[in-house]
């Protein structure tokens, strides 16, 4: 059992450390498990795992309900809570049962991955996977073939190959299962004593040592201050993610003071996005500085942000109403979408 004494953990220096850590706690009384990914101090990452459900990745060998070829599609039955939705455009199918004619019909059989979780009333996304057919083909559908490495897994791995960064949780049964995943990776013993920590200190709680419930309330805020004096306010929905850029106490002035603003605003709204895990449309409503210089300036500035913060995500335009846009490719879950788990687990 590893205590912060006892590998000179010294708790000043890591409330101000600069260094990736990796937190986790276990939902009371549930099986869901927060993680936070924590870089220069600010949380770049917030995760929600439910270990029963299924995650992106995982493989299952699914049988065909209903197909609907007007929109090339088609509704599998994976074994889970509801069915998965497939897009058929495909030129082949790895059907276990027959050769593949050029169209699937119900009760055709074939391995699928997680491409896509549900969402509201979203469907889990699916997509064919390559796999061998001896994994599969006297296997009895719908079934789980593979489980892909969870969130927990992965986040481990960057600890591993981070130097400098390391994992603290509060709970031993997650901190048994870390050192796990640190042997299955071949960790050795010295790295695991290093970069593994269960964490008992009774003076002050992990929670309050990584000022979490000021950093989560910040990305669980509909209103976020810029230190400029202005202000980014959040309106999400289903279809559409919106940042209004507000100047509030922020003195306006002329174009270059303008462009100071807008220039946090956007810097500041790239890390939100990635945060807070939005994708999708999204729309800053940015103060209008009616100068085309300034506006290639602040698109220039807009890609930069994005490709630090959200790699994938892409800056479109501004336009002439001083919107810019952009698109950010999906698969993450919003972390509004569990605040009830962060409510019980951290914010209490």
């Amino acid at each position: 059992m590893i205590r912060p004494a006892d590998n000179g953990t010294d708790k000043k220096t890591e409330m101000k450390t600069g260094n990736m850590r990796v937190l986790a706690f276990r939902e009371k009384n549930g099986s869901r498990t927060l993680i936070f990914v924590l870089d220069k101090g600010k949380i770049t990452n917030l995760y929600c795992e439910d270990t029963r459900g299924a995650a992106v990745g995982d493989i299952y060998l699914a049988r065909v309900l209903n197909t609907l070829p007007d929109i090339q599609a088609a509704f599998l039955d994976a074994g889970l809570d509801d069915s998965v939705f497939i897009n058929t455009d495909r030129k082949d199918f790895p059907l276990a049962d027959r050769v593949y004619d050029g169209r699937l019909r119900p009760g055709d059989i074939f391995p699928v991955k997680i491409r896509q979780l549900p969402k509201g009333s979203k469907k889990a996304k699916v997509i064919a996977a390559d796999i061998p057919a001896e994994e599969y083909e006297h296997k009895t559908a719908p079934c789980l073939l593979h489980r892909a490495a969870g969130i927990f897994e992965q986040c481990l791995k960057r600890v591993i190959a981070t130097e400098g960064a390391c994992f603290y949780t509060d709970d031993k049964g997650l901190y048994e299962d870390a050192i796990e995943v640190m042997k299955g990776a071949e960790a050795g013993k010295g790295q695991i004593q290093e970069k593994i920590r269960l964490y008992e200190d009774e003076d002050i709680s992990l929670v309050t040592l990584f000022d979490l419930r000021k950093k989560t309330g910040n990305l669980l805020s509909r209103r976020v201050k810029l230190k400029c004096g202005g202000e980014l306010v959040f309106d999400e929905t289903e279809a559409l993610n919106v940042i209004d850029v507000n100047s509030a106490s922020f003195e306006k002035g002329g174009r270059d003071t303008i462009l100071k603003l807008n220039t946090e605003a956007v810097w500041e709204a790239a890390y939100h996005i990635s945060a807070r895990s939005l994708s999708g449309m999204i729309i800053i409503d940015l103060v209008n500085m009616d100068d085309s210089e300034s506006e290639k300036i602040l698109l220039e500035e807009l890609k930069t942000a994005l490709s630090l913060n959200c790699p994938g995500a892409e800056a479109l335009d501004i336009t002439k109403m001083g919107l810019a846009e952009i698109r950010v490719p999906g698969g993450k879950q919003k972390i509004s979408s569990f605040r009830t788990v962060i409510d019980n687990t951290i914010l209490m």
